[in-house]
């Protein structure tokens, strides 16, 4: 089975896959790379357009990598 990548969002109770596609399916990515373009995008575009005090953080997500049903950390920063 190929490796694809995942975007984990920080919660308090720790990290989750949240990030779903057209059709409500958890979205994985190809690379590494795609997944932290994602990040980057979401960031970047909610930081341009929020008013003050709402700003997200490279911080509250990660890039992991998925195979089956094993995970492992990949440190997106």
């Amino acid at each position: 089975m190929k490796k694809k990548y995942e975007v984990q969002t920080k919660f308090i109770y720790g990290w989750e896959n949240v990030w779903h596609d057209e059709d409500g399916k958890l979205e994985y990515f190809d690379s590494y790379q795609e997944a932290e373009k994602e990040i980057k995008e979401l960031v970047d575009d909610w930081n341009k357009h929020c008013e003050k005090n709402c700003k997200y953080s490279y911080n509250d997500y990660r890039v992991m990598k998925v195979k089956g049903h094993e995970k492992e950390f990949t440190n997106s920063r």
